[in-house]
């Protein structure tokens, strides 16, 4: 089976950084040289592999089929898969920027960013949970995932956007 991008190879990536500073601190030259060799080959397939040309895929289900992509008629684009592109640092600027550009074009609502658009319409088994609330019940503000775009968004350097969103995310009365 195909393996699952979404999160996964970001926080990996980002666990492989911090392994890297680790031995670099600690004088393990070895260690650190073979943590640096992983993350360049984990980053090169998530770039050949992930990206779908303006946003990142969440990944692909048990069957192989693509999760999150433009090809996808619901689901097409995933809240996760682009902030943990950012917060992973996997990819370069210019992609990463696109990724969170995309967010912006098609998750957002007055409230804060959907965790996933268009909606699911039919349930789908070979995709999971997220298909069984169909219609608007999965086509709401995700505020807890919103989270993760504010430290994007403050990693990118977009400390307006980062407090936009967290304005839009707190309780309104």
């Amino acid at each position: 089976s195909q393996p699952v991008v979404e999160g996964l190879s970001e926080t990996f990536y980002h666990g492989l950084g911090e392994m890297i500073e680790l031995c670099r601190h600690l004088g393990k030259d070895r260690a650190k040289q073979e943590f640096s060799e992983m993350a360049r080959e984990v980053r090169r397939c998530f770039n050949r592999a992930a990206w779908d040309g303006k946003w990142f895929i969440r990944g692909w289900n048990d069957k192989g089929d693509v999760i999150g992509s433009s090809k996808n008629r619901e689901g097409a684009i995933h809240l996760i898969a682009q902030s943990w592109a950012v917060l992973g640092g996997i990819s370069s600027p210019k992609r990463l920027r696109q990724a969170i550009k995309s967010v912006r074009e098609h998750l957002y609502c007055e409230y804060g960013p959907k965790l996933f658009a268009p909606m699911y319409n039919t349930r789908d088994p070979n995709i999971g949970q997220m298909t069984a609330l169909r219609g608007h019940m999965n086509n709401n503000p995700y505020t807890h995932h919103a989270i993760q775009l504010i430290q994007a968004y403050a990693k990118l350097g977009m400390g307006n956007e980062a407090v936009d969103l967290f304005q839009r995310v707190l309780p309104h009365p």
